[in-house]
Order: C-alpha cells, then sequence, then structure tokens
C-alpha cells in the first residue's frame, strides 16, 4: 500500500483505473464487478467516480478482509463492497452484472478458460469485460528458459501466462466480440518505477523499509524481475475489452 498509494495493493491510481474503464460508458443504474480487486481502491475510485454499485472480490483472504474495513472507513461499504472469492465456493450469479473490470490477477489464475467462463456467464446480454493482464512477448513459449530465468522460480510457479492468441482465443470461444487490444506495456511500466520512485523518496516509504525490510526487499526484486521482463520482450501487458455477444446461460 506505501508503494502503490493509499488503499492500493497493485500499480495504477485512479486517473489510470478510470481510463480503463472507459469504453464502460458507465452511469448509476449499471453494476460493475472488479475481480482480483486486491485492497479494493480501483472497485472505490470507479463507485466515487460515476456513482455506480462496484462489487470487488478477491481471492487473498487478507487483503480482502484489509479492503472491506477500508471501504467502511470511507463510507463505502455498500457502493464499494470487497469480499473474500473462493473460486472453489463462491457462486457467481447468471447474467448479475453489466460490468466486469480485471486487473492483474488472470495471469495468477490457474484454468483461466473456465474462469473467463465463469465470468461470462455472470454477465448480462450485451454486458462489457476488461481484462489487463501480463501476457507473453511475441513469439515467446510458457516453458522459454530466458522467462524462468528473469522472473525467478517463484515468480514462474505463482504465474500462468497466456499470449494474445490464447486470450483471443478464449474470447472467440465464448462469442465475445473483442473490441480491444491494446499494448499498454510502455504505460504500466511508468505506473511502477513512478510508485517505485515515490515510495523511496516519502518518509511513509523509508517507514516501511525500516518495519518490513525482508517484505520490501523482496517486493523490490520481483518488480525489478518483472522490469526486466518487459524490457526483454519476454512479457508485454494488453488491454483487452469485449463485449457478450451470447445469451444469458448458467453455468
Amino acid at each position: 500500500m506505501a508503494i502503490w498509494g493509499e488503499g492500493n495493493s497493485r500499480p495504477g491510481n485512479a486517473e489510470y483505473v478510470l481510463y480503463l474503464v472507459k469504453p464502460f460508458a458507465l452511469n448509476e443504474t449499471m453494476s460493475i464487478l472488479d475481480f482480483g480487486c486486491g485492497l479494493g481502491g480501483s472497485t472505490r475510485a470507479i463507485a466515487k467516480e460515476f456513482d455506480v454499485y462496484a462489487t470487488g472480490y478477491e481471492s487473498d483472504q487478507i487483503l480482502a478482509e484489509a479492503g472491506k474495513a477500508l471501504s467502511v472507513k470511507h463510507g463505502m461499504d455498500r457502493r464499494a463492497a470487497i469480499s473474500h472469492y473462493d473460486p472453489r465456493t463462491t457462486v457467481l450469479k447468471s447474467g448479475q452484472f453489466d460490468c466486469i473490470f480485471c486487473a492483474d490477477h488472470m495471469h495468477a489464475v490457474a484454468g483461466k478458460s473456465q474462469m473467463l467462463s465463469r465470468l461470462e456467464v455472470a454477465l448480462k446480454t450485451r454486458g462489457q469485460i476488461t481484462i489487463v493482464d501480463s501476457v507473453l512477448g511475441e513469439k515467446i513459449k510458457p516453458d522459454d528458459q530466458r522467462l524462468a530465468a528473469t522472473l525467478g522460480a517463484e515468480a514462474m510457479e505463482q504465474s500462468l501466462f497466456w499470449s494474445t492468441a490464447d486470450y483471443e482465443k478464449a474470447f472467440r470461444e465464448l462469442k465475445f466480440d473483442l473490441r480491444i487490444g491494446e499494448d499498454i506495456t510502455e504505460r504500466y511500466r511508468k505506473l511502477v518505477t513512478e510508485g517505485w520512485d515515490s515510495f523511496v523518496q516519502k518518509p511513509e516509504g523509508k517507514e516501511a523499509s525500516r518495519a518490513f525490510p525482508k517484505e520490501t526487499v523482496a517486493e523490490a526484486e520481483l518488480w525489478q524481475r518483472r522490469l526486466a521482463a518487459y524490457d526483454a520482450g519476454l512479457l508485454r501487458v494488453y488491454r483487452f475489452y469485449a463485449i457478450k455477444m451470447g445469451g444469458t446461460r448458467t453455468s
């Protein structure tokens, strides 16, 4: 949170989040799911800007509980409700949401095809989805040794990267109309470097480094490796925006 700003557990301020959801053309009659919301900074930014009911689901229980507490703190526990999501037990109701937003999360999801199918079910007909994710660079295979050497063994165990072609195929099979497939790596990279520059310069960043030295070093190494993968073309960051064309179905 000290790195990415109050209420955020990933790169990106409110301005960035609102840029990502702009194609939704949100208004107060619409509902939106922020899937993999972390501490819920994006959920609250969307709810506040568009006066909508935003639901945030987070698979990490500790982050979900902290995010829920932050929504309560800001008086947004109804407008930006944060809940723990367990893929084994949590049910996504058919046709529940007008829009689904998912940033920096899908690369860590096992069984992405099945998860995308469940998200498709949760959308209303003509519902919209935006996914922002790190994807394999051009001609890079998941087992490329350069990727493993750059990211490290632990990060590779936690991430299951798709290519842009994998995403395009999944959208096509689920009968989505894919409108945007945009490489936003440079914009994302700038957010990461600005976040770390601010962290090392601000007093709260220095305090966090002293209080949690091991965690700070581990986080810094993770992002140094991730940036190296972007710079080498091993990974890219893409924004996908699509519209559900099929009718409402059950999972």
